[in-house]
């Protein structure tokens, strides 16, 4: 290997840990939704698990980037419920909600979940109806102070509540309810600042 691809692949390697230390670190998200909450199984012993969900979701863009995103939110994404035992469930999902309820900056939803489990070679299935009430704001800007940042889409937060099945890898099934709270996020760009 010649000296100039040494030297080029050694600064590659070092690079990651060179980026906190030259003051910025570099960001790149896409438009997505978290959900954060309590899930309780009602057929079963297990205790109430922490659930967990983040994904690619439409109703985190703008109207003026996605007609109808303040409409409709389809999204998909990683599910994990987690309790003291370890993982009860985890795998992807696909998700539907419409909002029937719309005001500038409020929007109540209601909506459909369906996951595919896993564990180990096993898998499994749920389906989900949900609720929700979000606070948001939507448009596009640029960060502010050192960093630079370019944002477009929505910005809320919201809180939900979900009830549903679920035939889990391990061959038990589940009635679940959740509550918990939603954090949706834009499609953003750019570069933080360490030392502002």
């Amino acid at each position: 290997m010649s000296p100039f691809r040494t030297a080029v692949l050694r600064l590659l390697l070092c690079l990651p840990a060179l980026l906190p230390s030259a003051c910025f670190i570099p960001l790149v998200s896409p438009p997505s939704r978290m959900d954060f909450g309590a899930a309780h199984d009602f057929g079963a012993d297990d205790l109430t698990a922490f659930h967990y969900a983040i994904g690619l979701h439409t109703g985190s863009l703008d109207p003026e980037a996605l007609p109808k995103s303040d409409v409709f939110d389809l999204g998909a994404g990683f599910v994990i419920d987690a309790d003291a035992n370890g993982a009860r469930s985890k795998g992807i999902y696909g998700s539907v909600d419409w909002f029937p309820v719309r005001r500038t900056s409020v929007r109540l939803g209601t909506g459909i979940r369906g996951e595919a489990l896993t564990k180990g070679p096993n898998w499994g299935s749920g389906a989900f109806a949900r609720l929700s009430g979000e606070l948001f704001m939507s448009g596009h800007g640029t960060g502010s102070g050192c960093s630079f940042m370019l944002w477009r889409g929505a910005v809320g937060t919201a809180i939900f509540v979900e009830a549903g099945g679920q035939h889990l890898a391990d061959g038990r099934d589940a009635f679940v309810a959740t509550a918990g709270l939603s954090l949706r996020l834009p499609a953003m760009v750019g570069l933080l600042s360490t030392r502002c």
